[in-house]
């Protein structure tokens, strides 16, 4: 039994070390486009014939800060003469879209699901209750925001040809990568436009 795991392990680190470790340009291969990021997705092999290599995802993206006022639900507006925590309250569930767009399957480009902030479903729900707090002798809008970051970029195919030691880069067609409202937080915007005695 420990000769039998010790042989699974070896066949392990071999697999893992199929391709070379070269660095990785974080650009597109084809354009010269350059990225903040890149992920690198597992390895998969090709043999038919005499034809043999290894292959992957690669991705490269940049991550974007985004904000977005909550769309019917109403602001609200502190006036002079208004003091106190609880003033007035927002409390409503909401449900708002993730675009995920990608030409590969997801699971091979090696991301996983914390690395996106939680589900990778098309939709997701928030419940939100928050008191307002007033202070006298403002006049302020207090503006209900959801904050959150996007991931866009491009994904291709690198091959190695082990017996060539030769990489080639790969176009996919819907190479655009991408995610939107990672992370989200719910925020509460306060613009203070004017001031009274």
């Amino acid at each position: 039994m420990k000769q039998m795991l010790v042989f699974i392990l070896m066949c392990a680190s071999v697999y893992a070390q199929v391709i070379p470790n070269t660095e990785i340009k974080k650009e597109n291969p084809f354009n010269g486009i350059q990225y903040d990021f890149i992920k690198i997705g597992k390895t998969q092999k090709y043999s038919r014939f005499r034809t043999k290599y290894y292959w992957r995802y690669i991705t490269v993206y940049n991550e974007i800060k985004t904000e977005q006022i909550i769309k019917d639900v109403p602001r609200f507006e502190e006036n002079c003469h208004d003091q106190g925590n609880r003033v007035a309250s927002w409390e409503f569930t909401k449900t708002f879209s993730r675009e995920i767009s990608t030409g590969a399957s997801f699971s091979l480009l090696g991301f996983i699901e914390f690395d996106l902030g939680g589900s990778l479903s098309r939709e997701f729900s928030i419940s939100i209750t928050r008191w307002i707090q007033a202070v006298s002798g403002i006049w302020a809008l207090h503006t209900p925001v959801l904050k959150s970051k996007e991931m866009r970029g491009m994904t291709y195919i690198q091959r190695y040809y082990p017996n060539e030691n030769r990489f080639e880069d790969i176009a996919i067609p819907h190479d655009d990568f991408i995610v939107t409202n990672i992370d989200p937080i719910f925020s509460a915007e306060r613009e203070i436009i004017g001031s009274c005695d």
